[in-house]
């Protein structure tokens, strides 16, 4: 026969025991979610056209079907399921693509090595960067605006007598604000 105290902790272990099951359950479900989610996006990508523009269109079909639009929703009118079928979506475009060659930061070092650089412009105006192996990916910034210099493994832009150093990453990274100076369109 188990005393109150055994029973006691045997009711310990067994919460202990479903609290590790729920937590364990739980860091599953969201390392799933989190992995599906990313092969998604990745399916997404592969799947746009590697065009500087997309030009939608709408065919019949559409306006057909906003045609048949029950009249008990006041809320949702026609002109608001309807597109212009000449509609243009603004998508990133690259401007220039060459191969610039680095000199080293460090007197001593006479070797050039070079550098593949795309430069690209967004939309959205964003001002970045991605840096995967060989290969850099500029946004905001005129190529022939900056410098490419290196030290050891890193990689520096040059700019305006100021240096950054550009880190490899597989994402997008933001310019500090204050180092480049954006050319703002109410100025033209």
């Amino acid at each position: 026969m188990l005393t109150h105290r055994k029973k006691q902790q045997l009711l310990y272990l067994l919460l202990g025991f479903l609290l590790g099951l729920i937590v364990a359950a739980v860091v599953v479900f969201f390392g799933v979610i989190k992995q599906f989610t990313r092969l998604q996006i990745e399916k997404i990508e592969q799947k746009f056209p590697a065009k500087d523009t997309i030009v939608v269109n709408v065919n019949n079909t559409v306006a057909s079907r906003a045609a048949k639009i029950p009249e008990a929703e006041d809320n949702v009118s026609a002109a608001d399921t309807l597109y212009d079928d000449t509609e243009e979506i603004q998508v990133d475009k690259m401007v220039n693509a060459i191969r610039v060659h680095m000199h080293a930061l460090d007197t001593n070092i006479a070797e050039i090595r070079e550098l593949d650089v795309e430069q690209w412009e967004s939309p959205m105006r964003f001002m970045g960067y991605k840096l995967a192996g060989n290969k850099l990916i500029i946004y905001g910034v005129d190529i022939s605006d900056v410098e490419f210099a290196y030290k050891g493994d890193d990689i520096f832009l040059l700019i305006a007598g100021n240096s950054v150093l550009l880190s490899p990453s597989d994402e997008f990274l933001h310019f500090s604000g204050s180092l480049f100076q954006r050319h703002s369109p109410i100025e033209d």
